[in-house]
């Protein structure tokens, strides 16, 4: 299973808005290894358990994550990512569409075959990053669009897909 960047939290003394604003700029900008935060959340309307807010983040590039908030008890809640991967969601992924690729192709794909951005990535607004292929026969890399379909909070993408682009890079 796929940790996708979710963390637990326990911290909502009085706004849980600013909490996940403070937790999401400090610990979650630590974890994630995107540089500083500039978080935004939405105030729940009650403090109860099972009540969700959203959160977004902005990072020093311009990037935009995504949160969902649950109240856990009325002065703890859960905050995941809902449109992030970190490193080893992507290297699981790779490992995967390398299986799969292997498959349809009839032949062998080893994950080390693809190559895929370094550290933490953003999902784009198709819930899709890039990565390329290598075909090791001939050398030609070919991009290599990988789809989530969306990613299920705490439990992965919901719909893994993958295309190989037709002509080399």
């Amino acid at each position: 299973m796929l940790s996708i960047g979710a963390l637990v939290v326990g911290a909502c003394s009085g706004s849980a808005a600013q909490s996940g604003e403070s937790v999401i700029e400090g610990e979650l900008a630590e974890e994630i290894d995107l540089g500083e935060l500039e978080a935004e959340c939405n105030e729940p309307e009650d403090l109860t358990e099972g009540e969700t807010f959203t959160c977004t983040a902005t990072t020093e590039d311009g990037g935009t994550l995504e949160f969902l908030g649950t109240m856990t008890s009325d002065d703890e809640f859960d905050i995941v990512t809902t449109n992030l991967l970190i490193p080893s969601d992507v290297v699981a992924m790779r490992e995967g569409v390398a299986v799969s690729l292997s498959e349809e192709i009839g032949v062998p794909v080893a994950a080390d075959d693809i190559s895929c951005p370094d550290g933490s990535v953003i999902l784009d607004d198709a819930d899709a990053f890039e990565c390329e292929v290598t075909d090791t026969a001939t050398g030609d890399v070919y991009p290599l669009t990988i789809s989530t379909g969306g990613l299920e909070p705490g439990v992965g993408p919901r719909d893994l897909q993958f295309e190989v682009g037709a002509e080399p890079l």
